[in-house]
């Protein structure tokens, strides 16, 4: 018998066995065991052992899982066991043309699962409801803890809104990053498994033929619609009564976007502060709404929510080292759902 236990979240390829003949191999799991291992011939003997993941996993909350690849005799004799562990950790996730975009914005370190949302313990899936519902629903205090948070350069941590002499701004925040997020890899900052969703990726929601106003209900068509599907819903609401330090932040927007074509899927839900890039906050143009989003996009582009005067619309702008981005990750393609 032999054991490895990777220690930490792991998925796609994660070794490969060459088989004599005149023998078989297997996997094996526990009672109760989700079958989150799979063998892949690849030819001459050769078999990849692939690790799964599963959208929205109720287990998924750090626990060790285990399986075992058994390899014997084709006669049933000479067995040997391997047993391979991995930490099962996971993100709450919905599907939006092709893509499994992660529901709640990073928090805390971004590359720690301990300080995200895990599926196991989805606030939104546990009262029964879509984010967007939850929003809508939640109190101020948990909005501000889910919404409070945006990040700049390589660090991985995030900031939180605080007041500052009379202003909300992202605590700690200092000028000078040399450092562009777009530009890092996208796993750079993600947790494992995870990915700084690519400019692609966004334009497949974001990128329309007119303008996207998005503090108003409405549709847009796609410029490159994905497989056929062309139309986008979006749906606004407003959340009031937040609490930072002294300061009551009203109408924070949150936009829920859809395609109509899938609805057994809830929205990708768009929320979080305005990006701060000197040192007076994140109040811009009025409202706290300039939302910057992280994009790789190794050119420099981006996407945005701007505007001016009250008015707020979806815009490309990859924007500055000095700009601070909400951290919003999609799950990386794994070759086995389980």
């Amino acid at each position: 018998m032999y054991e490895y236990d990777f220690g930490r979240y792991i998925d796609n390829e994660l070794g490969v066995f060459r088989i004599p003949e005149g023998k078989s191999i297997r996997v094996e799991f526990a009672d109760g065991e989700d079958n989150w291992m799979t063998l892949a011939p690849s030819g001459d003997g050769q078999f990849r052992l692939l690790g799964g993941w599963r959208p929205n996993d109720p287990t998924a909350d750090g626990r060790k899982q285990s399986g075992k690849v058994v390899i014997e005799n084709t006669d049933g004799t000479s067995r040997e066991e391997y047993t391979v562990s991995r930490r099962n950790f996971g993100l709450p996730v919905t599907w939006m043309h092709g893509i499994w975009w992660c529901k709640y914005n990073s928090m805390g370190n971004s590359r720690d699962f301990s300080d995200q949302i895990l599926s196991s313990d989805d606030p939104a899936a546990k009262a029964g409801q879509t984010l967007f519902e939850y929003l809508t629903s939640c109190s101020a205090e948990e909005y501000y803890r889910l919404w409070g948070w945006a990040y700049i350069g390589d660090s991985g941590n995030g900031m939180k809104v605080v007041e500052q002499d009379g202003a909300a701004v992202m605590e700690g925040y200092k000028g000078g990053s040399k450092v562009n997020i777009n530009k890092l890899d996208p796993h750079a900052l993600s947790p494992a498994g995870y990915e700084l969703p690519s400019l692609e990726d966004f334009n497949r929601i974001f990128d329309a033929t007119g303008t996207v106003w998005v503090m108003w209900d409405g549709t847009h068509s796609l410029v490159s619609p994905w497989e056929g599907h062309s139309e986008v819903r979006r749906e606004q609401r407003r959340k009031n009564g937040i609490k930072v330090g002294s300061l009551t932040l009203s109408d924070l927007i949150y936009v829920a976007m859809s395609s109509p074509d899938f609805p057994e899927h809830e929205p990708v839900v768009w929320y979080g502060p305005g990006a701060q890039w000197n040192n007076e906050g994140i109040l811009h143009y009025g409202h706290y709404n300039n939302i910057l989003f992280s994009v790789y996009a190794p050119s420099g582009g981006g996407w945005y929510f701007g505007g001016s005067m009250g008015g707020l619309y979806l815009q490309k702008n990859g924007a500055g080292n000095n700009d601070t981005r909400i951290l919003r990750f999609r799950k990386s393609d794994v070759e086995y759902i389980y």
